[in-house]
């Protein structure tokens, strides 16, 4: 009967909001705890970066070297003749190392380092002369002074001196007034060697010297002659005086070479003056 009569007993609905209401609030509060302590989500790695491309290297193109004679050339290229027959040469902007000629010369014998472009055309970095062949040069005049090892010609040109040896070959007496001709090789420095000198016209009278230097002044028919700053002589000229060379009358500043007899401190007759420079122009003002 017990059991009957509570389930015939009436809900109490007031007891079963507030139980519903409690329930609601702690599902509430779960889900917040929940939401609170839900731990966080793993980090995810950091992407490796890309590495950037290798720079590429420049392929130096490779040297070579030809060594052998030199042909010919024009502006920007030469022509040698090596072991394996005639090369060409682009030197646009090759560096050239010249001897003591200076110049470079047919038969020369030379090394050109050099590459090869993409035309297959040898472009040459740097030309050495190895070897010059002699620049062989002619030059006349009058000896006006001469040693064992070296003779002093004055020309219409100008005066040089011609170093000589055993091995020069002499054509005639050579002595100092003589007309001669000189063959000589060339050298950039001026230290001309001469390989021959050949006497076109003998000094008749071996007592004739001559002076060579520049005019200081000319007056009252004497010219005065400086051989240096030091030393200056003087001459007589008188009507028998031959004046030759770059003009017919001697004046202040040109270059000369008087023949004359006697001793230069005495003041000699000049028998002849070649004029062989004339004074540089005054620069306009």
């Amino acid at each position: 009967m017990a059991n009957k009569d509570q389930k015939n007993k009436p809900v109490d609905k007031k007891k079963v909001g507030i139980i519903a209401g409690i329930v609601a609030v702690a599902l509430v509060i779960g889900l917040a705890i929940g939401g609170i302590f839900k731990p966080a989500p793993a980090p995810q790695p950091t992407p490796a970066p890309t590495p950037a491309p290798a720079p590429v290297k420049p392929v130096e193109p490779e040297e070579h070297t030809c060594t052998g004679t030199f042909k010919h050339g024009e502006i920007y290229d030469i022509t040698v003749e090596g072991p394996t027959g005639d090369m060409n040469f682009d030197t646009t902007n090759a560096e050239f190392i010249y001897g003591s000629q200076g110049v470079l010369t047919v038969g020369d014998t030379v090394t050109v380092t050099y590459t090869v472009d993409k035309d297959n055309k040898n472009v040459a970095e740097r030309v050495v002369v190895d070897n010059e062949v002699p620049i062989v040069c002619t030059e006349k005049g009058i000896v006006s002074d001469l040693h064992d090892k070296e003779v002093v010609v004055v020309s219409e040109k100008d005066t040089n001196k011609f170093a000589k040896d055993d091995k020069t070959v002499i054509e005639g007496n050579l002595s100092v007034g003589d007309e001669v001709e000189v063959t000589y090789n060339y050298s950039q420095d001026e230290n001309f060697y001469a390989t021959k000198i050949k006497v076109t016209s003998e000094n008749k009278d071996p007592r004739q010297q001559v002076c060579i230097g520049t005019v200081n002044e000319v007056k009252d028919n004497v010219v005065k002659v400086a051989i240096n700053k030091n030393v200056a002589y003087s001459f007589k000229l008188t009507a028998a005086t031959k004046v030759t060379g770059k003009s017919d009358k001697i004046a202040a500043g040109q270059s000369v070479a008087i023949t004359y007899m006697g001793h230069p401190e005495e003041s000699p007759e000049a028998i002849s003056v070649e004029i062989t420079a004339l004074p540089a122009p005054k620069p306009t003002p």
